[in-house]
């Protein structure tokens, strides 16, 4: 009937824990990380709150239900795992321009499989000039809302587990599924001191830094080899 901060408890109760077992526990460094993931939970009706339609892994389809973000301290060796922070996602209502937008990217869409599909053009348009790109580390209003999320549990968490856990332990990782393994997620992790260990998605290319002579003429190349999946021990000899 009131509110109450149940991560400062989750965190306290944790504390407790560890200072009862932090001989055989603590261990090294690198055995405690942070583990996130998306979970959902089927619900019917419509007065729950923040009820919509998420994709259910189990179902392999979509469903009507609540999604939460879970954030828990895991110990890799001990099997023990302390939940810590729960986010239920709420996520907003489209725009009516957002909405304006899909419709008529819809109506394109139907309308170019009934026509007759006609040669565009390839290549950047004669003429056109440089346009300035933006960080897109820093453009925080349009990342994806489940990210931002992300980085309100963790700045949460990692609040009090200053004030409650640093004693006991110390933390380098987070660990995530493949929905949290790209550029933007890493960035997160990267700005509150911590390194994110994620599958990469199926569709990630990596490149070696360019390591060749620079002919003189054009943009100074960036990127280099392709890194090959299939021979990475052959690859990473010698780099």
């Amino acid at each position: 009937a009131r509110p109450h901060n149940w991560t400062e408890t989750n965190v306290s109760v944790a504390s407790s824990f560890l200072k009862r077992f932090v001989d055989s526990v603590s261990g090294l460094t690198d055995s405690w990380a942070i583990t996130v993931d998306e979970t959902i939970g089927k619900k019917s009706g419509s007065r729950t709150h923040g009820v919509g339609y998420h994709y259910s892994s189990k179902d392999e389809k979509v469903i009507k239900s609540i999604a939460v973000l879970n954030l828990s301290l895991t110990h890799s060796t001990r099997k023990l795992s302390l939940p810590m922070v729960q986010e239920q996602l709420i996520f907003p209502p489209l725009s009516l321009d957002q909405q304006a937008a899909k419709a008529a990217k819809k109506a394109k869409k139907t309308v170019s499989k009934t026509t007759e599909t006609v040669a565009k053009p390839v290549g950047r348009p004669i003429g056109s000039k440089n346009k300035p790109k933006g960080d897109k580390t820093e453009q925080t209003a349009e990342m994806a809302y489940t990210f931002q999320v992300l980085s309100q549990v963790l700045t949460c968490f990692l609040l009090y587990f200053v004030k409650f856990l640093k004693v006991y332990i110390s933390l380098k990782y987070v660990v995530g599924d493949g929905g949290f393994g790209n550029n933007t997620v890493a960035k997160i992790c990267s700005d509150k001191g911590l390194h994110l260990i994620s599958k990469l998605q199926y569709n990630a290319a990596l490149y070696y830094a360019f390591s060749g002579t620079y002919s003189g003429l054009g943009r100074p190349p960036t990127y280099g080899d392709k890194l090959d999946y299939d021979h990475l021990e052959e690859q990473l000899k010698d780099y």
